[in-house]
């Protein structure tokens, strides 16, 4: 298998040397137009479209400068062509392979595979360390704003949350910046720079009251899912979930109750259609005698709300009636929000090492990776 080498500069000379004239097919500049071709040690360099055609009896290797980030550039123009098969020069030269092993390696589609495999495993593994390197020394409360669509997309989020907390609040109903958003505003005073939902927290008797209001306008309406409410605005172009508390008698163990949500969940996967979920759920709420319809000292998540499902938390405990009220005031993009009283704790509910950067950094509820 030939080598094409993508880069006729200081790196593409530096590739050739490594390689050997014996292993180059013959170099590729973005320079080079059309059918037109130059010479280099004694190779042609072609036009990325020239190149396209040979790469079926080549590996393609990206010379180029990585610090200024033109090996990107090239990476995208490749893959957008269709061409997966390449390599960065700059990362073979980390993996201190010779020429010679590369080349045997490369001369069947086995050895190619195996190749590729440690390649990909020794990209996917220095990107890693680099991750964890920033992650150990940048502080993530000084992190920007999101920007372009997403951030877009977060003001017409706050927008819609603040115009919706002014309407119910003049009603005594007290919706709380919950999940997420309450990490945004303990950690950026805003959303989370790749965070692109809303979340909202109320106890069972706002809820109740927020599905009559919803009733009664069509500047918000209210969808209820089996495991949370989902609010729109009236052209239903944009929406915030809300996540319903309950309060559960003194005497009611934790345990007992996980044990209860755990059987409840079995029954809900014999249940497809999802009206019909929403009913049990009900059902379930209106019927089960330890769930309290006056306040008491245990908080926990509604069995309609699958926060709170084995599984899905593995804390054991209770929420003390004061780690949420009094509800306080705390700045959220601009605008002045309820959260819980006392937030941290009741993040350390939800989430094990809030102040740290997750796994998942960077990237939106939809598995697409943010701005």
């Amino acid at each position: 298998m030939k080598i094409i080498l993508f880069g006729a500069g200081y790196w593409g000379r530096q590739a050739f040397s490594y390689f050997g004239k014996s292993h180059v097919l013959c170099f590729c500049d973005n320079k080079i137009q059309g059918e037109a071709e130059e010479e280099l040690c004694g190779k042609r360099v072609v036009s990325f479209r020239k190149m396209c055609e040979l790469c079926e009896e080549a590996v393609i290797v990206v010379c180029v400068d990585s610090i200024r980030n033109y090996n990107l550039e090239i990476f995208g123009q490749l893959e957008k062509a269709g061409i997966e098969k390449y390599i960065d020069f700059m990362m073979l030269m980390h993996m201190r392979i010779e020429a010679e092993d590369l080349a045997k390696q490369m001369c069947d589609e086995i050895g190619m595979h195996q190749f590729f495999v440690k390649y990909y495993k020794f990209v996917a593994d220095r990107e890693r360390r680099k991750l964890e390197y920033l992650k150990r020394h940048a502080d993530i409360t000084t992190l920007r704003p999101a920007v372009g669509e997403l951030r877009e997309q977060q003001m017409k989020l706050a927008v819609f949350t603040a115009e919706f907390c002014e309407y119910v609040e003049k009603f005594g109903i007290r919706p709380f910046l919950n999940f997420g958003n309450l990490i945004g505003a303990v950690r950026h005073k805003g959303f989370i720079p790749w965070d692109d939902d809303m979340d909202l927290g109320m106890m069972r008797c706002d809820y109740e009251k927020v599905m009559e209001l919803c009733k009664e306008t069509d500047r918000f309406i209210l969808n209820i899912k089996p495991g949370r409410g989902q609010l729109l605005n009236g052209d239903q172009s944009i929406g915030l979930d809300i996540w319903v508390y309950d309060f559960y008698k003194d005497e009611y163990d934790i345990n007992e109750h996980r044990r209860y949500l755990a059987d409840l969940s079995e029954k809900m996967y014999t249940v497809s259609d999802e009206n019909e979920q929403v009913k049990l759920l009900r059902q379930e709420r209106m019927t089960h005698p330890m769930i309290s319809r006056t306040e008491t000292a245990n908080i926990y998540p509604g069995v309609d709300n699958n926060g709170g499902y084995p599984g899905l938390k593995t804390v054991e405990r209770w929420i003390p009636f004061d780690d949420i009220f009094p509800l306080k005031r705390a700045c959220f993009e601009g605008r002045e929000y309820w959260i819980p009283n006392h937030a941290k704790e009741l993040l350390g509910f939800e989430f094990s090492d809030f102040m740290s950067f997750p796994y998942d950094v960077g990237v939106l509820h939809n598995g697409v990776w943010a701005e």
